[in-house]
């Protein structure tokens, strides 16, 4: 199951085939590599692109290389002091950073490594990719890669004709759009000094947040119930911390039985159908998207 979902909208429908992918297919990081990213294939999946209804899944992971910056101000106080005591003199800012450059070359080759899959689904009918990753920046190294690895991509950011954070106070005091239930979580800021109020987890949360919004807070995210999805939603329209209701999960269960490919798959699958359906009650809740086509079948 996805756990976030950031959104893209797709002036052209890319041709994502695992072919194409291989140019940039994964590999491990060597000895003096900080950071790689490639495209890759799960464990339950076999290529790296796979055909689904009308969903094209496609997984990149990321690999990095740990040095804890403790161990590096260590070796390099280590080194200073060395200096410091047998050649008696300062050891000025530029060499420090000097010192610290060779230091962290110097322990890559001993460093862990932590890998990071980054599910991804392109939906060919209505021109969205969808991206797992709770931060936009790591969402757009996935589109940067599938960019190079197409050669273009012109993928933005869902938005909508009205701001989220002015409509969404709104719907605090007149009513939620249709088909959304309020869930336990609002976070709330103020427009003249940027300071933030969390509620979450109570009972009384609307009465709560009505006093914030009186006082001339704006929500800037909320979490809310549509259909079998719940999540939390911000300005950016990035939906977050999604929770499936069991009852679609035990259907795509006993539906694949033990097939793990079918298994995960079918969870994809129902994460985007409830995503994307989350997103159009969004959008229609906030004057509709920019793009107006969006939620239109492709020719």
């Amino acid at each position: 199951m996805f756990k976030n979902a950031n959104i893209y909208t797709l002036s052209s429908l890319p041709a994502i085939t695992s072919e194409i992918l291989q140019e940039k297919a994964f590999e491990p990081c060597g000895k003096m590599d900080t950071c790689r990213a490639g495209f890759f294939i799960p464990n339950e999946l076999d290529q790296l692109a796979t055909e689904i209804d009308r969903f094209v899944v496609f997984c990149v992971a990321t690999e990095e290389k740990i040095l804890p910056p403790s161990v590096i101000r260590q070796y390099v106080a280590e080194k200073v002091e060395d200096i410091r005591t047998q050649e008696n003199r300062p050891v000025g800012r530029k060499e420090r950073e000097n010192i610290k450059d060779e230091i962290t070359f110097s322990l890559l080759p001993q460093a862990f490594t932590k890998r990071r899959l980054s599910m991804a689904v392109l939906d060919k009918t209505k021109h969205l990719l969808i991206v797992d990753e709770s931060s936009a920046a790591r969402s757009e190294e996935v589109c940067s890669l599938l960019r190079d690895a197409l050669g273009s991509l012109k993928a933005v950011p869902v938005s909508t004709q009205m701001p989220f954070s002015s409509s969404a106070t709104q719907w605090l005091k007149d009513g939620l759009p249709t088909s959304f239930e309020l869930g336990n979580y609002c976070k709330l800021q103020s427009p003249k000094t940027d300071a933030t109020h969390t509620c979450r987890n109570d009972d009384d949360l609307a009465e709560q947040v009505s006093t914030h919004i009186d006082n001339g807070l704006l929500v800037t995210a909320l979490r809310l119930k549509h259909d079998a999805l719940t999540f939390t939603v911000n300005e950016s329209l990035a939906i977050k911390s999604l929770r499936f209701d069991d009852e679609k999960i035990n259907e795509v269960a006993d539906q694949v039985e033990d097939n793990l490919k079918a298994l995960m798959l079918g969870n994809i699958v129902l994460s985007a159908n409830q995503v994307e359906s989350a997103l159009e009650a969004l959008c229609r809740g906030l004057g509709g998207a920019v793009n107006q086509e969006l939620f239109e079948p492709a020719a």
